[in-house]
């Protein structure tokens, strides 16, 4: 018996030795044959190489790296990695060759004043001046852009003369007409209402012939604004041109209020309608009866209700009600009466109450009489009368008012008549406050006498008495425009002019700021020379500034790299004080780290960084595996003054 037992055992511990060995032979094989994500091999780049070794076969993780030929510029990372297939290769951008030839052609020289031809790398800038009798009419400082450059323009002033410049469609020349133009005179351009500038708003009449003139584009409309619980008819689009319509529909059980269709004018979409929740609420509640079918929540229009009364009542009024827009079609449901006339008990009213307590039914001709709460006012009549089983109206409750503390320190308030923490008042009465002790009446504020009504007070403020200004100072040789006071809100500008024979140096508008007067403005003698130039952020005049300068003397700025510049590029002196200068407005630049968060990346750059001037639009698209999110700003985005309006995506099969 132990012999066939022994053996037993064997034989058992025999088949689990084999299973073990199965398994771990099926856990080999799957772990040999677990997918690994492979490369193809790494991509060529234009004007450069693969300076890291060669390999036959590339996987997960593998890094490459490229080199530009010399003279050109790598931008973007010069290492790609292999996730199953290869990030985004860089790019050799090419340099900018300006020969010897070109400037003598164009009339003009390099800073230096010589003619030479030289190489600059890819956005390397590089500035110009123009030959004796010549003059600039575009920005002296130009950058190199992977092989491209926009030479300046040299305009003769000692050429043929100019008949009359060229029109353009749909815009207007602002200058005055002339039978015939110097060269180097300008005229300039002005597009009309609708239509937007493109080029420079300035020709020149050159040697006898105009320089090209601007086009007035018609301006287009974005993205359609969306609309809660609507969608739009058709294909939704980037742009729209002007005079173009679109069509809105509302989701079931919605109404449109407004026009259902929107146009595109001059740029601006008209206003768009909106969608009213069209649904209804569950239908009233009567006494002593209900609807027939079960109550539901909601209710679609056109839906209708049908009521019925308990055994031995008589329904009054319209035994069916219907949804319509929200609302139902009856003001007041209809009711269950006694048929021998009696109530029941009387209706409640909210922050009230009957002085008696209240009987299950009530004879024909019964009054009871209604109280409200200490403070609440009662509104209406307090007796109700049993009218052929329906009470009549009864009285509301209208909530008091509490001036508290807290309320009136926010707005530097007190109470004129009472000086406690808190006073409650009946709605209806008035409650008159005053400023505290430093202050002064805010021009913007409500009545101090306050109105309360159903429980709200409009509360008036005060402002420090210290942010008034007082009398305007005077200045020599000159007088303020105008009617002056003995004080000023804050915000408040007073204008200056000076007497004849006298010019004004500096604005010559002050504004009350913090109780104080901004510097006044001088009034100095006529035809005086001038101090230094002004100083502009982000740009400089093209030559070393000296400590004074002569009568209609003339100076030119330039902005730096990318910066765009607004308004004229010269000043002149004049009568002891440089004309305006012009403005550098701030570039754009769209990082990785912005667009990682909004989960997109550029359309047509593959780099991690983007940097635009002012005005230009960047193109943005959404990362793999994402949507465009329905809430997304336009997805081209102008860059405004170093501002970027990022659109966003969301990932792909979400809701939001």
């Amino acid at each position: 018996m132990s012999t066939i037992a022994g053996a037993g055992f064997n034989f058992w511990s025999f088949i689990m030795t084999l299973l073990r060995c199965i398994l771990i032979q099926i856990l080999l094989t799957y772990s040999s044959q677990k997918e690994v994500r492979a490369c193809e091999e790494p991509p060529d780049i234009d004007f450069g190489y693969i300076v890291s070794g060669e390999k036959s076969e590339y996987v997960e993780s593998d890094r490459v790296q490229y080199r530009c030929y010399p003279g050109y510029t790598l931008i973007q990372s010069e290492w790609i990695t292999c996730n199953g297939s290869w990030t985004p290769p860089p790019k050799c951008l090419a340099p900018c060759t300006i020969t010897k030839q070109q400037l003598e052609d164009k009339n003009m020289f390099l800073r230096s004043g010589r003619r030479r031809t030289v190489v600059i790398q890819s956005a390397q800038i590089i500035e110009f001046s123009c030959s004796k009798g010549y003059k600039l009419t575009t920005p002296s400082v130009r950058a190199c852009v992977d092989g491209h450059i926009h030479f300046p323009l040299c305009i003769s002033e000692m050429g043929k003369k100019c008949g009359h410049p060229p029109t353009i469609a749909n815009g207007d020349i602002t200058t005055f007409a002339l039978k015939e133009y110097a060269s180097g005179f300008s005229v300039e351009y002005k597009c009309q209402r609708f239509y937007t500038l493109t080029g420079q708003n300035t020709s020149f009449c050159n040697n006898g012939n105009w320089t090209k003139p601007p086009v007035c584009l018609e301006v287009q409309c974005g993205v359609v604004p969306s609309v809660e619980n609507a969608v739009i008819k058709g294909e939704a689009r980037d742009s729209y041109k002007s005079g173009e319509t679109v069509r809105y529909q509302c989701h079931q059980g919605f109404s449109m209020i407004g026009a259902p269709d929107i146009t595109c004018r001059g740029g601006n979409w008209t206003k768009p309608p909106t969608c009213a929740d069209g649904t209804c609420a569950p239908p009233p509640d009567i006494a002593m009866g209900g609807i027939l079918e079960t109550k539901r929540l909601r209710y679609f229009p056109g839906e209708r209700v049908d009521y019925q009364c308990q055994h031995g009542l008589n329904l009054t009024g319209s035994q069916t009600l219907t949804c319509m827009e929200g609302e139902w079609s009856l003001a007041e449901p209809p009711e269950c009466r006694d048929a021998t006339g009696k109530c029941g008990p009387p209706p409640t009213i909210e922050n009230g109450d009957t002085i008696y307590f209240a009987l299950p039914f009530y004879e024909l001709g019964s009054v009871v009489e209604y109280k409200c709460k200490t403070t609440y006012a009662l509104v209406g009549s307090r007796f109700v009368r049993c009218d052929f089983g329906q009470w009549t109206n009864p009285p509301t409750c209208r909530e008091p008012c509490a001036a508290s503390t807290n309320e009136m320190e926010k707005n530097n308030i007190r109470l004129k008549w009472m000086h406690g923490d808190k006073l409650v008042v009946s709605s209806g009465d008035v409650v008159e406050f005053e400023c505290k002790r430093g202050y002064v009446n805010d021009p913007t504020s409500p009545s101090f006498r306050a109105w309360c009504l159903r429980g709200v007070l409009i509360y008036p403020k005060c402002k420090l008495r210290e942010t008034l200004c007082g009398t305007v100072p005077s200045i020599l040789n000159g007088i303020p425009e105008g009617r002056t006071r003995d004080y000023y809100e804050p915000g408040a500008t007073v204008r200056y002019q000076c007497q004849e024979g006298f010019d004004i140096s500096a604005t010559p508008v002050i504004t009350c700021q913090a109780g104080k007067w901004s510097t006044p403005p001088t009034c100095v003698e006529g035809g005086g020379r001038c101090g230094k130039p002004p100083a502009i952020d982000n740009g400089d005049i093209t030559f070393f500034p000296l400590n004074d300068y002569d009568p209609h003397s003339t100076l030119e700025y330039k902005c730096k790299h990318l910066y765009v510049m607004r308004g004229s590029q010269f000043v002149s002196c004049k009568s002891g004080q440089w004309t305006d200068p012009p403005v550098c407005i701030e570039p754009c630049t769209a990082s990785e780290e912005d667009m990682a968060k909004n989960n997109i990346q550029l359309k047509w750059s593959p780099g991690h960084k983007l940097y635009s001037p002012s005005g230009d639009v960047i193109e943005f698209t959404c990362k793999r595996g994402y949507v465009k999110d329905p809430e997304s700003p336009p997805f081209r985005v102008r860059c405004l003054e170093g501002e970027l309006t990022y659109p966003k995506c969301r990932l792909r099969g979400t809701s939001g």
